[in-house]
């Protein structure tokens, strides 16, 4: 009896390792495991040269034993939580990267120095992630940074000095956050601009000066949020823009011959669809120039009667 006892003792644990290994993660990362093999292969993730593809692994942290001289690092749709100091200086320094793709992870904070190291940096996706807030100094060794992907987050609001190193920044996408306004200074050192997207947040009001430093910027991208106030002068300084978005507000602007011609929609913010009217619109539509124009009249484009 007693043998039939240990040995039933000893087949009942060794199911629970096997049900131990089978629920374990596909790639649990420890110090003696790595995501690419010294002879360039690996289990794990793509490595080809300096590049490494780590799409739709389940790494919760960047991954121990990266290559040292690494300059392309994707981990798309994988479960990343977190961008700490330690995320690309253990056990080497990865300062050679870049381009980085942290798309699709569940990224929840960056800490001030997290991407310290990072100064070659020109391409950063950290879009459909869970950021709530952005530290001042989150980019702020990124000086050669060219294209910056947050959209698709849980953005409130912006610190006005978050993107002040980005001098080089030619595209930058913050749409699909909850922005519901932007501080003046925010985009006064992205000088090299070009391409502008805050659609899909929860805009209310444009400030004027808001927008001065975008000489170059050609895009601007304001549809879908709750735009109902364009004060004097906010577009005066885009002399290269060409292509202005903003279908879905209350008030929206269009580019005619040159000028920003801005218009009052009919239908928003009120049950009997009296939101805009003729005489209110003068005043919520503040003219930007001698040509704009303001035309209270119904669009079934947003939502008014015809």
């Amino acid at each position: 009896m007693a043998r039939r006892g240990k040995a039933a003792r000893a087949a009942f644990l060794a199911l629970l390792a096997l049900l131990a290994l089978s629920a374990a993660p596909a790639h649990p990362q420890t110090l003696n495991t790595r995501p690419c093999r010294n002879d360039g292969g690996s289990d794990i993730c793509r490595c080809s040269d300096t590049i490494v593809n780590c799409d739709f692994t389940s790494y919760t942290r960047i991954p121990f034993g990266l290559p040292e001289d690494v300059t392309s690092l994707s981990m798309y749709s994988s479960q990343v939580k977190a961008v700490s100091y330690s995320s690309f200086t253990t056990p080497f320094i990865l300062d050679e990267i870049v381009t980085l793709n942290l798309r699709g992870n569940v990224i929840t904070s960056i800490t001030s120095s997290g991407l310290s190291v990072l100064t070659r940096l020109q391409t950063l996706n950290l879009a459909d992630n869970s950021l709530a807030d952005l530290p001042n100094e989150a980019f702020a060794s990124q000086t050669q940074l060219r294209v910056l992907n947050l959209a698709d987050n849980n953005l409130l609001s912006l610190r006005a000095d978050v993107f002040s190193t980005l001098t080089s920044l030619e595209e930058l996408y913050l749409q699909g956050n909850r922005l519901t306004s932007l501080p003046r200074n925010v985009f006064s050192s992205l000088e090299n601009l070009r391409i502008l997207r805050l659609d899909g947040n929860s805009l209310t009001t444009i400030d004027d000066g808001v927008f001065d430093a975008l000489t170059q910027l050609e895009q601007l991208h304001l549809a879908v949020n709750s735009i109902h106030t364009i004060n004097p002068g906010t577009f005066d300084n885009l002399a290269s823009l060409s292509k202005l978005y903003m279908l879905g507000n209350p008030s929206s602007c269009e580019i005619t011959g040159g000028n920003v011609e801005c218009l009052c929609n009919f239908g928003y913010g009120s049950d009997d669809g009296t939101y805009c009217t003729p005489k209110d619109c003068g005043p919520t539509i503040p003219d930007l120039n001698p040509l704009a124009t303001a035309d209270c009249s119904a669009s079934t484009i947003y939502g008014g009667q015809p």
